[in-house]
């Protein structure tokens, strides 16, 4: 079967991003993320303490602690229905988690933007500027990638870096995270979910240290038994 147009631009995107040489595409990263640096001090917009949400018997989440600092563009990675979507709905509120605890930080108005349907999202570059206008200063995106062109997704790219609050994307392009992600969080299988305070090529570095030659291998996620208290 012919691939479909979301995945034939998805490969589109991943081409162009591999034909850039590893340094450059490192240093265009560091470059275009400059400006936030800095913008981590004061309050914790999210906090999360021993964070645990099941779906059924399996725990998509197994006690999973952060702190999301002001100004953070935060990656969201892992494979298909392995629970992106539900951290994006308990950051919003929109889903309760069965044990531990997720805050916002005062003054922080969420929003979550996420496709409807399975279908493509709405056009995110826009819409993250017409928040802003509203007072919103954290932003929660599910795939906002899905159906855009390379075109597009520069403008997404532009947008999340001009974006002066905080940002969550739940993402599949490794080009996106490399290119603009200050924190990642990473659902990793048995029911982990890694946050790693620092880039997206930092964070594939210390994975390949934690977990040796495992961190090469394609595998099927796994997930605990959900133990409800």
């Amino acid at each position: 079967a012919a691939p479909s147009g979301d995945r034939r631009l998805a490969v589109q995107r991943e081409i162009e991003w591999l034909r850039m040489p590893p340094r450059v595409r490192t240093a265009n990263a560091r470059a275009r993320m400059q400006d936030r640096a800095g913008a981590g001090a004061g309050s914790a917009v999210v906090e999360a303490e021993n964070l645990i949400k099941g779906s059924g018997a399996r725990a998509l989440i197994g006690g999973l602690s952060f702190e999301l600092p002001p100004g953070a563009i935060a990656g969201v990675l892992g494979p298909g229905r392995c629970g992106k979507t539900t951290l994006l709905g308990l950051i919003a509120g929109e889903v309760a988690p069965d044990a531990g605890t997720i805050r916002l930080g005062a003054d922080i108005r969420a929003a979550l933007l996420e496709a409807p349907d399975g279908g493509p999202c709405p056009d995110p570059a826009p819409r993250l500027a017409e928040l802003q206008q509203t007072g919103v200063n954290l932003v929660l995106l599910d795939e906002p990638e899905r159906g855009l062109d390379i075109d597009g997704m520069r403008a997404l790219e532009e947008a999340l870096l001009a974006f002066p609050g905080a940002l969550v994307v739940a993402t599949a392009d490794r080009r996106l995270l490399h290119r603009t992600a200050t924190h990642i969080l990473a659902f990793e299988g048995d029911s982990r979910v890694e946050w790693f305070p620092g880039a997206y090529a930092a964070y594939e570095a210390d994975r390949r240290r934690r977990l040796g030659r495992a961190a090469e291998q394609p595998h099927r996620i796994r997930f605990k038994k959900l133990t409800r208290g």
